[in-house]
């Protein structure tokens, strides 16, 4: 996933997906750039649960701007009706992209979600071990028939939402309270004896920092690592695939109308 999202071709998807379309059918997975789709995908996914997969639940992730968007209200409706062993994370980091989601929202998002009848909790999203308890216990909740659940995740946005934002010049401009303010679930939770022994917390940072840099600088070092060559590349075979659909569409529109004028279905002007 880590290459995919840096655009290699021996990524999840080619390096054609890039972070908003990340795909795995052996996972069971799926993304898309559409805001406010991964409600309505995930109750696919959990009606597909219940009915294929006895046991088996599904996880969505949102945010507080994708909240207000229809289809996932109504998916919130749909869930909650026939009692879908569905899991939503909203991750409320008090943005819309670039517009302040208090701006734009109304009332509060965790009574809107228990207003449909949904299991609903508040966990502060930095707190890594009050997360992992939260979940857990929605896990176990949906897993057992009771029915979708929702965990609400308050989580400081750290930067912009795209290269260029101002909100990336901000962040670097944090004075100490805010850092603090910010950081301190994390702080909190990286510090916590329950955590597991330092040195072993010291040496899985170390891996996965390790599984970065390797996904970042790849087997190879030519230009096929470039995120930049990757866009060329799949823009180039997407030009062909197109070609080759519309060749194939134009062969079949006028096979069909041979048939058809073979077959006096047409009426000659």
């Amino acid at each position: 996933m880590l290459r995919e999202l840096l655009g290699k071709p021996d990524g999840l998807c080619h390096g054609r997906g890039g972070h908003m379309h990340l795909f795995s059918r052996p996972h069971l997975a799926a993304t898309s750039g559409i805001v406010g789709s991964s409600v309505p995908i995930g109750v696919g996914f959990a009606l597909a649960a219940r009915r294929l997969r006895s046991g088996s639940i599904a996880l969505a992730y949102t945010g507080d701007g994708a909240m207000n968007q229809g289809m996932l209200l109504e998916s919130l409706n749909l869930a909650a009706a026939w009692a879908l062993p569905l899991l939503v994370v909203c991750i409320d980091n008090g943005w819309a992209i670039t517009t302040r989601s208090e701006a734009v929202t109304g009332g509060d998002l965790v009574d809107r979600a228990r207003a449909f009848g949904w299991a609903v909790e508040r966990v502060d999203g930095t707190d890594v071990v009050k997360v992992h308890e939260q979940a857990g216990d929605l896990v176990g909740r949906v897993r057992h028939g009771r029915g979708p659940a929702f965990l609400y995740a308050t989580c400081p946005r750290l930067d912009g939402h795209f290269l260029g934002d101002p909100l990336i010049e901000q962040s670097r401009h944090l004075t100490g309270d805010a850092t603090r303010k910010t950081m301190g679930g994390v702080i909190s939770a990286a510090l916590k004896a329950n955590g597991g022994a330092a040195g072993a917390r010291v040496a899985s940072m170390a891996r996965m920092m390790g599984t970065m840099a390797r996904a970042r600088v790849g087997p190879s070092r030519d230009r096929h690592g470039d995120p930049m060559h990757a866009a060329a590349r799949a823009m180039a075979s997407r030009a062909e695939e197109r070609q080759r659909i519309d060749a194939e569409v134009e062969q079949e529109v006028a096979a069909a109308i041979e048939a058809a004028l073979a077959g006096g279905e047409v009426a000659h002007a």
